[in-house]
């Protein structure tokens, strides 16, 4: 992306998501007038200019889920107006804030007991009643041994609300947007209680339902939140039918309300209507390349999810709901190509194809760090390879991608993100 941050002096507010702007320009600090700065979901941006500690109109900075972001001025933490600072998912540990602050200094960075010094004098912020703070899921969080000044400030901004434990999808809920009264799509998962409950609201009111978020999150089926109002559903469906999972009497039943506590009777959320799962496999728009074995029959809920089916792509499935006309606008999609463009640049891949031996070598590291999946790359992507030319286009980085970040298989072969990329290069 090309951002022309000159002349633009008297600009109050900048938000930029998944442009993929390499870097923020120190240019950007003779914007004396920049209130709110947000940068979200930058995969390559490494650093904030020191320079931005002058911009004392800065209200609101919000540079979350870039991942490669280490390098911060702790000057920044007390800006005179800020409100809220959040540096949510990205790389910043103790070593990468010592070397981006201290290079002035004639410090040694092996004298521990001066470094430790130096920065309990230096690092100042505001008080938690007037500023709100998050560095959640940075490796800083997990560092034990930290200046005094240092410490008590991660003790209480480094709080992280979501289970990442078996769900790597899990990592994107931005914490100042949990449990903010707005659902938020990467929030919306039982392992973030479905944003504190901003995505089921209608399960707390009185007159549908007789249900708490405490009851939601007390591990068992209660007769007041065992109903609709109280089971998730995909982002943008029509409600017609909610998320199921295997219950954990792990004996077959499904459950969706309660957060998945309840057993639910989904036979048809599983294999659709008869028509539709019976048209399912004749759409003419399923990559001949990938074995049916590989696909699933199209599921009712799949119908107007805002992701595109190519399973669902029949008449007798309403041509997936109009999903497939919505542009690379999902969730899922635009974070595909994110991570697309971050590795097609990282393997120097050429005319818009990877190298499976180069990916494995050069980005797969950088894959399991992110995800902290346990898959052997190589087979992974022979696995996906449907074309057989030993290379990976995006098309086929698409299932790929969708089975690392979401552990979804019943998706992955026939998911579509071809409006990310253009036809012409999506299956090459």
């Amino acid at each position: 992306a090309v951002v022309d941050f000159d002349g633009l002096s008297e600009m109050k507010y900048l938000s930029l998501i998944k442009s993929g702007i390499p870097q923020i320009p120190a240019s950007i600090c003779n914007w004396k007038q920049l209130q709110i700065l947000e940068i979200l979901w930058e995969p390559i941006i490494e650093s904030i200019p020191h320079c931005v500690a002058e911009l004392t109109s800065l209200e609101a900075i919000y540079i979350d889920g870039c991942r490669y972001l280490m390098d911060v001025p702790l000057s920044i933490f007390s800006l005179p107006n800020l409100r809220t600072l959040s540096l949510f998912g990205g790389s910043i540990s103790f070593e990468s804030l010592l070397y981006y602050n201290m290079l002035s200094t004639n410090i040694s960075l092996n004298d521990t007991e001066s470094v430790h010094r130096w920065v309990d004098d230096t690092f100042v912020f505001n008080s938690l009643e007037m500023t709100y703070y998050s560095i959640a899921l940075n490796p800083i969080c997990d560092d034990d041994i930290l200046p005094q000044s240092l410490q008590l400030f991660t003790n209480q901004t480094c709080e992280y609300f979501c289970d990442t434990t078996d769900r790597f999808y899990t990592q994107f809920c931005i914490p100042r947007t949990f449990g903010d009264g707005r659902c938020d799509s990467e929030c919306n998962f039982n392992e973030c209680a479905f944003d504190s409950g901003d995505c089921v609201q209608l399960c707390f009111a009185d007159e549908l339902a007789n249900c708490t978020l405490d009851k939601l999150q007390n591990g068992k089926c209660d007769d007041g939140c065992n109903n609709r109002y109280c089971s998730g559903y995909e982002w943008r469906s029509d409600f017609s039918e909610p998320l199921v999972e295997d219950c954990e009497t792990y004996d077959g039943t499904r459950c969706a309300a309660d957060f998945y506590q309840c057993p639910y009777n989904d036979t048809q959320a599983v294999n659709g209507s008869t028509a539709c799962a019976a048209s399912s496999p004749y759409s003419i728009y399923l990559d001949p390349n990938v074995p049916l074995s590989d696909m699933n029959l199209c599921r009712e809920y799949w119908i107007g999810d805002g992701q595109c089916d190519d399973a669902c792509r029949t008449e007798q499935c309403s041509y997936d709901g109009g999903d497939c006309e919505l542009g690379c606008s999902d969730d899922h999609c635009s974070l595909v190509l994110t991570y697309w463009t971050f590795l097609y640049k990282l393997t120097d891949g050429a005319e818009y194809k990877m190298n499976h031996s180069i990916t494995c070598e050069v980005a797969w590291p950088i894959v399991t760090e992110e995800f902290d999946v346990d898959v052997e790359c190589m087979a992974l992507l022979q696995s996906h390879d449907y074309n057989m030319d030993g290379l990976m286009n995006f098309r086929e980085f698409v299932p790929v991608a969708f089975l690392i970040a979401n552990g979804d298989s019943d998706k992955a072969g026939q998911f579509n993100c071809s409006s990310c990329i253009g036809v012409e290069k999506y299956n090459v």
